[in-house]
């Protein structure tokens, strides 16, 4: 495939995601947030075993940017179990409103 192409499946990806996930209700808020970080969890496992075997520049940085998405569910929110800065108590209270 040409670049064009993969930026093109990409975007439309991005919108596709966005409109599922913006669709879920509350209640399943929670479970799904835990499945994510567990999925978050398997890329930074991934990234790390990518970084440990590393050979070239090129396989390290794949390795450090997979580590960062991976790492990035789990610091958007401390406050929360999940991680996730929409599971917080104030903002459940928000969209319960």
């Amino acid at each position: 495939m040409d670049l064009a192409t993969e930026i093109t499946i990409f975007v439309l990806a991005a919108f596709v995601g966005f409109e599922v996930i913006s669709k879920v209700p509350t209640t399943l808020h929670t479970p799904l947030m835990s499945q994510t970080n567990a999925i978050h969890g398997i890329v930074m496992l991934g990234g790390l075993i990518v970084v440990g075997f590393a050979n070239d520049p090129l396989e390290d940085v794949i390795g450090v940017i997979a580590i960062a998405f991976g790492r990035s569910t789990s610091s958007a929110d401390s406050s929360s179990p999940t991680g996730c800065s929409g599971c917080s108590p104030a903002s459940r209270n928000q969209k319960s409103k």
